[in-house]
């Protein structure tokens, strides 16, 4: 019976190592298949220029900034654009495509808050950081949950929750927590209810 046993357990390792081996190379092939593909359609796109322009290749650049725009918090309280290479944090109900380059740099965040870009238990998202109070917004996806969170330092562990009270400044209330935190324009304060 014993030996039952281990055969058992031993085909079944086994056959678990395999499939894991073979869906991370089935997720290769199909990686590298996109990247061809966008590839590809980026010549057509030079090509189409030439032939349009005869001369200079010109990308686009109004669309380019505009793809790479991204949303943090139920109401995209926290948006995130390039301009010329340089990220930049808006903290605004705006929708920031429609604002000019001088109203993003202007209205960005600054120090003494510290933006980074982090996943947090498994969900992308960014991290604000105000000296030692580090808050988590998650990135809005699809199906309009979206995950906050708070670190505590003592128990150097983060908590996360979801996204519940909505207007200009991000105010969030963590799921297992009584305190409601408020940010605004280069400030974090606590509060409890």
């Amino acid at each position: 019976m014993f030996k039952k046993m281990i055969t058992f357990i031993i085909i079944l390792c086994t056959v678990g190592c395999r499939t894991l081996e073979t869906a991370k190379e089935s997720n290769n092939i199909k990686d590298n298949n996109n990247k061809t593909e966008i590839n590809n359609n980026e010549n057509n796109d030079k090509s189409e220029t030439k032939e349009n322009n005869n001369i200079k290749e010109e990308p686009l650049k109004e669309d380019d900034s505009k793809d790479k725009t991204l949303k943090y918090g139920e109401d995209s309280e926290i948006q995130s654009i390039y301009i010329n290479g340089k990220k930049y944090y808006v903290l605004s109900a705006n929708n920031i495509e429609d604002m000019t380059e001088d109203e993003i740099k202007n209205s960005s965040l600054v120090a003494p808050l510290k933006i980074t870009e982090e996943t947090i238990k498994g969900i992308d998202g960014i991290v604000i950081k105000y000296y030692d109070v580090q808050i988590f917004l998650g990135e809005q996806n699809r199906f309009g949950n979206t995950k906050v969170g708070l670190f505590e330092p003592q128990n150097r562990a983060w908590t996360i929750g979801e996204d519940k009270k909505r207007n200009n400044e991000i105010e969030l209330k963590l799921s297992n927590s009584t305190v409601t935190i408020t940010i605004k324009r280069g400030s974090i304060s606590l509060r409890y209810y």
